[in-house]
């Protein structure tokens, strides 16, 4: 049996088959917050006086990181960047982790990240926000490697990531079941 070596976004023998790409429903905006009359309230349009709802967001994280020399390792969904200096700018932590095959990049930028300093760490202590722009939902933590890291004072570096905001989008196919 033979087949094709086919081109990104199609499939199948002859490579006549497409995939369907997945993304956020451009027709939701709103999350519901009352799981009981969610199915009701979507079917009829009619929100109920309990009913909570907010505009769907990206998944945002942060990395808190306090060095002053090194290096640190960033994985997500078991995939490792390669090491990130401790004095990375804002666009070379965006490059290390756009380069993660678990990172989805189907349009530029994968992800938004901003930091209250110049460097990914510092002496004392720096906070980076990443915002996921293409991958939705409630994603997985990002794990901070920190063991190349070091800090000339008396106390020990640190790094970690916390999930400062939740992501609501849905990651549906183009045809959202229908």
């Amino acid at each position: 049996m033979y087949g094709c070596n086919c081109d990104d976004g199609v499939f199948g023998p002859d490579c006549s088959l497409r995939y369907c790409p997945h993304g956020d429903d451009p027709l939701t905006d709103l999350v519901i917050h009352n799981p009981s009359n969610a199915e009701s309230c979507l079917a009829d349009g009619l929100m109920m006086p309990n009913d909570r709802s907010e505009l769907q967001v990206n998944e945002q994280q942060q990395i808190e990181c306090k060095a002053d020399s090194g290096y640190l390792v960033l994985s997500f969904r078991n995939k490792h960047t390669e090491r990130i200096p401790y004095y990375a700018s804002d666009v070379d932590v965006q490059g290390y982790l756009e380069a993660l095959s678990t990172v989805s990049s189907d349009y530029a930028p994968a992800i938004s990240v901003q930091m209250n300093g110049q460097t990914l760490c510092s002496a004392s202590s720096t906070l980076t926000k990443i915002d996921f722009l293409q991958d939705f939902g409630d994603l997985p933590t990002i794990i901070a490697d920190g063991d190349g890291l070091r800090l000339s004072s008396s106390t020990s570096p640190r790094v970690s990531v916390t999930e400062t905001r939740r992501g609501t989008k849905e990651n549906e196919s183009c045809s959202n079941g229908d």
